[in-house]
């Protein structure tokens, strides 16, 4: 008489354990890194509406800190991911955002800035200028 076997075999579900761990290990740092890239567009909205704003402002009243069209000095990105601070004058302005929260992992980005100007820069934690931030 032959035995049927069912099911599996404690070798076979450690396998198989050991597997989905391995691509675990792998693939989760993977997607928070994606993760954390993807809300830096936080920031970039933040600004770029910021500074929409002011160029507006300008528009209208020729200087960028009318009593018209305040813009306060810190607050909160949409997604809260970023402090955004601004530092407007009557013929300039300079917006920063900040990491905070979940996203202070983002080491690599930890800081974006526009100018009046139009010029972007962005830097890493230890404030060193990183070019594929924006």
């Amino acid at each position: 008489m032959s035995r049927r076997a069912r099911g599996f075999s404690l070798v076979e579900l450690m396998t198989v354990v050991a597997i989905v761990g391995i691509l675990a290990a792998i693939a989760l740092p993977s997607y928070q890194a994606s993760v954390r890239k993807s809300r830096r567009a936080d920031a970039r909205v933040a600004l770029s509406d910021t500074a929409q704003r002011l160029e507006r402002c300008l528009t209208q009243y020729g200087t960028y800190d009318n009593g018209n069209c305040t813009v306060a000095e810190t607050f909160d990105s949409p997604q809260a991911y970023y402090s955004i601070s601004a530092n407007v004058a009557r013929m300039s302005y300079t917006l920063t955002a900040t990491a905070q929260g979940r996203q202070l992992k983002d080491r690599a980005c930890a800081r974006f800035t526009l100018d009046s100007r139009g010029a972007k820069a962005a830097f890493n934690e230890d404030g060193n200028a990183v070019a594929d931030c924006w």
